[in-house]
């Protein structure tokens, strides 16, 4: 083996044009490879941060009877099923030790009305609106009014879903006891100013195969964006908790009704007539004392169904859950399930690529999209140098055929092609991935950030991040085995067909 490597280097040394030619294109296709390589992880480690981050967690808990996967743009009209035992999972969840937090939420795919014309179909995010900021590390962005504040009730529009409405329904909205802005309206708003029809309340109404359903009237608290992906998370607008109840038709007054006493539940059924044969029969003096001291206890009682009540006895139909470092999907799944069995929860876990739906498709889009360009590069690369090399044997012929006339097999000459093109590939080649390496580690740390929302998709979130670890290295180092391996198979065809008769005529 030795001895065949002494050849193939002299052969390199001997043929230094071929060389250079060769090598240089070997060079190209490991850089462009290399690099192609550290864009991809890059994209995907990013948008798989961003996502688990900003909006969905490593894991969504739903119920055990949710058939569908995608409950995060599930579209088909039927509700999420709902979780009526949050603070039993909590119970069980918030100490376990792969588990870094968790988020009850509610989702839904609802219509935002449109009295003049067709209605437009978006999702709600029902939340506790600090947690949920605080939970995915402040991810948003208060482009007019204020975000939600304690209880307060309302939406938050996400600014896609504006332009949407305003495209399609012929409304532009607008935070309520807020100025229009100006400089936030689309170029075909802004020549229909003067006829600008402006809404600070929305109409939705729940979607529900069960038709159980309700239609709420929302407050415009304010108009937002995620701070990276809107363009591909925008089609979210975010309501308290409450509401999202009343629209799904999760919380009733029945649920509320459930924590007063007995007694006072008794007093808020009465009806009218009832009320009024009470008043009657007590009704014993001028005073009115016994009518004043029955007013007050029903006022009392109306107050207290009034109050709110604490969010966490409510219905919730998404659990979001982040993991501890380091901890893997598969494996946080099986311990949730298995504690949710264990202890009656009555939930499942969901990986978070799955719970987005159609947005995990689009990641892999973006993925695919990448990985076809570093393949084509791939089969370029194949083709150029097998070209070459079969070149480089042809113009061989008096050498190679002079080798066989002395008695060098076929083999022989197989295997000094093949010690020929792995030198050269190695050597350029090798170059040619720590280049691109290095060109990787350049690229991340100049930093580059847009706000763009097309480039953010392109870049995995709002920074622009290759990244080439030692897996990545690997991966460079076997394709560019397989590259030179495919490309030399045809070469030392030709040169195995090369006979000393072809020597004599070429000289």
């Amino acid at each position: 083996m030795g001895l065949m490597f002494k050849i193939a280097w002299r052969n390199i040394r001997r043929h230094i044009g071929k060389t250079v030619v060769i090598g240089s294109i070997i060079f190209i296709g490991a850089l462009i490879m290399t690099i192609g390589n550290g864009i991809i992880s890059g994209v995907d480690d990013g948008f798989q941060k961003n996502i688990v981050d900003s909006f969905s967690g490593h894991l969504v808990l739903v119920s055990d009877k949710q058939i569908e996967d995608s409950v995060l743009a599930i579209m088909n009209g039927q509700t999420v099923q709902p979780i009526n035992n949050f603070k039993q999972i909590k119970n069980e969840l918030v100490d376990v030790d792969i588990i870094k937090g968790i988020l009850p939420a509610g989702v839904g795919y609802v219509w935002i009305l449109n009295d003049s014309g067709q209605p437009i179909d978006q999702y709600i995010l029902g939340i506790e609106f600090e947690k949920y900021y605080n939970f995915f590390n402040k991810n948003l962005e208060i482009v007019e009014g204020e975000f939600l504040a304690g209880d307060e009730r309302g939406v938050l529009v996400d600014k896609k879903i504006r332009e949407w409405l305003y495209d399609f329904c012929g409304y532009w909205v607008k935070p309520q006891n807020e100025a229009l802005n100006l400089d936030n309206l689309t170029k075909d708003a802004k020549k229909n100013i003067k006829n600008l029809d402006i809404r600070e309340e929305l109409v939705f109404m729940g979607l529900s195969r069960k038709n159980s359903s309700l239609d709420i009237l929302a407050e415009v608290k304010g108009v937002f964006k995620f701070k990276q992906l809107n363009s591909v998370l925008g089609f979210y607008s975010l309501v308290d908790i409450e509401s999202l109840r009343e629209c799904m038709g999760y919380f009733t007054a029945a649920d509320v009704k459930s924590q007063v006493s007995q007694e006072e539940e008794a007093l808020l059924s009465l009806n009218d007539d009832t009320l009024e044969g009470m008043f009657s029969s007590s009704f014993e003096d001028v005073s009115g004392t016994n009518n004043i001291v029955l007013s007050d206890d029903i006022f009392k009682v109306q107050e207290k169904v009034k109050e709110i009540q604490d969010l966490e006895d409510g219905v919730y139909n998404v659990v979001f859950v982040k993991l501890q470092p380091g901890v893997g999907l598969d494996d946080a799944i099986t311990k949730i399930e298995k504690i949710s069995k264990e202890n009656g929860l009555g939930i499942r876990a969901i990986k978070w690529n799955k719970a987005i739906g159609l947005m995990g498709q689009l990641a892999m889009l973006m993925k695919s999209a990448l990985f076809m360009f570093v393949a084509f590069i791939f089969f370029v690369a194949i083709i150029i140098i097998m070209n070459t090399l079969s070149m480089a044997a042809m113009e061989r012929i008096s050498e190679i055929g002079m080798m066989r006339a002395v008695g060098a097999r076929k083999f022989l000459i197989s295997k000094m092609f093949l010690a020929e093109t792995f030198i050269l590939a190695a050597m350029f080649g090798g170059l040619g991935v720590v280049v691109g390496a290095i060109t990787i580690k350049i690229l991340a740390g100049l930093n580059l950030t847009t706000t763009n929302e097309f480039l953010q998709i392109f870049y995995g979130g709002d920074t622009f991040n290759p990244l080439m670890g030692a897996t990545d290295i690997l991966l460079c180092v076997v394709q560019l085995v397989a590259v030179t391996v495919l490309a030399v198979i045809y070469p030392i065809i030709v040169a195995r067909r090369i006979t000393p008769l072809d020597a004599i005529s070429r000289d």
